[in-house]
């Protein structure tokens, strides 16, 4: 089941984006600071009140772009619970809200960037019909 993730599920999002994201920098830091930012939002699915990953979505104002943007901040999915469909799952449901909500503010797509050396990750944005943009997936 995926339900929005409330403050106190922020210090859990953090410790397993710190596990899943260790070779990416430092998400423990990272992570708790995007949570508190106006227009993010966190989703967590859940099995039998079992946290198994989760998915930060950002909504900001591209000022160059003089537009709404939809910025796919992060997904992780728990060691145990990969390769389960979970993160298909996440990244749906965050499709599913942007889709939502793009009429009312102008929102023309979903954005995301996958490190360079996250070569597992940019097959699977691809695979789910992410593409590269400007050197970002």
């Amino acid at each position: 089941m995926i339900r929005r993730a409330t403050q106190a599920d922020h210090p859990w999002i953090a410790q397993l984006a710190t596990e899943v994201y260790r070779d990416l920098g430092d998400y423990g830091q990272v992570m708790p600071q995007w949570l508190v930012q106006p227009g993010v939002l966190a989703w967590l699915d859940e099995d039998a009140g079992q946290r198994r990953g989760f998915a930060v979505l950002g909504f900001y104002v591209d000022r160059q772009l003089a537009r709404t943007v939809a910025d796919l901040l992060a997904i992780g999915v728990g060691p145990r619970h990969q390769r389960g469909g979970i993160g298909t799952q996440l990244l749906e449901h965050v499709i599913s809200v942007v889709a939502a909500v793009a009429p009312a503010h102008g929102i023309v797509d979903v954005r995301l960037t996958v490190a360079d050396t996250n070569l597992v990750g940019q097959r699977w944005y691809a695979k789910s019909g992410f593409h590269v943009v400007d050197g970002d997936h």
